[in-house]
């Protein structure tokens, strides 16, 4: 019923504040990326996420999973940022009849779609390597993450290519 739903979504927010909390993550980071220079505002992000998908999901009582991005602000806010960028894409194109008539098979479109939704399929990528590596045995906490921290191994830093004087000032000692 429309109240169950009502209260399981009370629940889902009741429980990512609870892990936040545990976290020490404020709702204020969410507007951590905004003061990272353009040019290194991906790889910020996309170590944040990184690190998300590598929580430890150690509370026995609140899964982590499904609501990670209630628990990492961040995370949610470029969700957002990147699914109104494609939706706005969409709407120019139906609503301007030029558009239209310029790629009347919507082939221009698709391959603008496809481009702003990369991100989104990395993400779910990564999501699914790292719940193999759990159901595999290989644990939690350490595999992507751990490949993040490394200078050497850029293909944990979610497919953004980085120079070398780049990659020193994201990854510490």
């Amino acid at each position: 019923s429309k109240q169950e739903l009502k209260q399981f979504n009370e629940q889902r927010f009741d429980d990512a504040d609870i892990l936040r909390k545990e976290r020490g993550i404020s709702t204020s980071s969410r507007n951590d990326a905004d003061s990272v220079r353009e040019s290194r505002r991906d790889i910020f992000i996309g170590d944040k996420v990184t690190k998300a998908l590598d929580d430890v999901d150690d509370n026995h009582e609140i899964s982590l999973s499904g609501i990670k991005h209630f628990v990492f602000p961040l995370l949610q806010k470029e969700m957002m940022r990147r699914k109104k960028e494609l939706k706005h894409t969409v709407l120019v194109y139906s609503r301007d009849k030029m558009e239209r008539k310029k790629d009347p098979l919507g082939v221009k479109l698709a391959e603008r779609a496809q481009e702003l939704s990369q991100w989104a399929r990395d993400v779910a990528t990564e999501r699914g390597v790292k719940y193999c590596e759990m159901k595999r045995g290989g644990g939690r906490g350490g595999g992507l993450l751990k490949c993040s921290k490394m200078k050497d191994n850029m293909k944990a830093r979610r497919g953004f290519a980085v120079e070398k004087s780049q990659r020193d000032f994201f990854v510490s000692d």
